[in-house]
């Protein structure tokens, strides 16, 4: 009688086991690795095109503001604009075309017209049938002997109806002289919250041109050197991106930091208005 002979049984050594798992969690570990990183690629590109267009709608609302305005100011940090806008609505009316006469030619305004009297070196002008009243202190005042630069005269106080006083001296003296007085509208754009958001703020309204999380800064806006009667302006405005190194540059600076400053300045969007009913002398 011969016994059976049960057949042998193989498998993997503990080293052998060891070894694959270690592979296999290398090649997780590599996976997921590789996953994140697209993830957060992709995060950041959606970021950096939805910041872009709200870069472009902010170059767009201001660039339109300054187009409508006769007078811009930057603030010395350069973080916040002001338009002064010619009022074109009366309530919900629109308001009727003037032309008035200035010593650089004829001048489109939107206001009503009146003749009254200048005097040489004076800020007083008087008008018998203008009916000047507290509302109309800012409005703008053209005509001619009444100074258009560097910036537009207006009124700055009435004390009565037939008399005000101008932001300006007067460079003739004229008894009977028709003059334009046009109400004005203010738009301040300006950077809050450390950066990062843009607001726009027209008649005590605010409307936030870039949201908070997208970490707009106004970098650059400025009226040139050469043409300081606020001709045209420039505007440059940046964001940090999402990959940036710890700690981020807060701000941009004169001494721009070789990697922060130069990732914001890869993200800037520039734009050029002229203000409209702009002559020079």
């Amino acid at each position: 009688m011969k016994l059976a002979r049960s057949p042998s049984k193989q498998g993997f050594t503990l080293v052998e086991l060891m070894v694959s798992i270690s592979i296999g969690l290398l090649l997780l570990a590599a996976t997921v690795t590789a996953s994140v990183g697209l993830q957060k690629s992709f995060s950041a590109a959606d970021h950096f095109f939805s910041t872009h267009i709200q870069q472009i709608r902010i170059i767009d609302y201001l660039c339109r503001d300054v187009k409508r305005s006769i007078i811009t100011q930057t603030s010395t940090d350069q973080q916040t604009v002001t338009c002064t806008i010619p009022n074109l609505l009366n309530g919900s009316i629109r308001r009727t075309p003037v032309v008035v006469s200035t010593p650089n030619g004829q001048r489109v305004d939107y206001g009503r017209l009146a003749t009254g009297a200048t005097t040489k070196d004076s800020a007083i002008f008087t008008s018998a049938l203008a009916n000047f009243t507290s509302a109309d202190v800012g409005s703008i005042i053209a005509g001619y002997g009444i100074p258009e630069s560097p910036t537009p005269t207006s009124i700055v106080a009435v004390s009565s109806g037939t008399t005000v006083t101008l932001s300006s001296h007067a460079t003739a003296t004229e008894p009977n002289v028709q003059v334009s007085i046009s109400p004005v509208t203010t738009v301040v754009y300006a950077v809050t919250g450390n950066g990062q958001s843009i607001v726009r703020t027209e008649n005590g309204t605010v409307t936030t041109i870039a949201s908070s999380t997208d970490q707009l800064v106004s970098k650059g806006t400025d009226v040139t050197d050469d043409l300081r009667n606020t001709e045209y302006l420039d505007a440059n405005v940046t964001f940090l991106t999402t990959f940036t190194f710890n700690p981020p540059n807060p701000g941009p600076s004169a001494t721009p930091d070789p990697v922060l400053q130069m990732k914001r300045n890869g993200t800037a969007i520039f734009g050029r208005a002229y203000l409209r009913n702009k002559r020079r002398g």
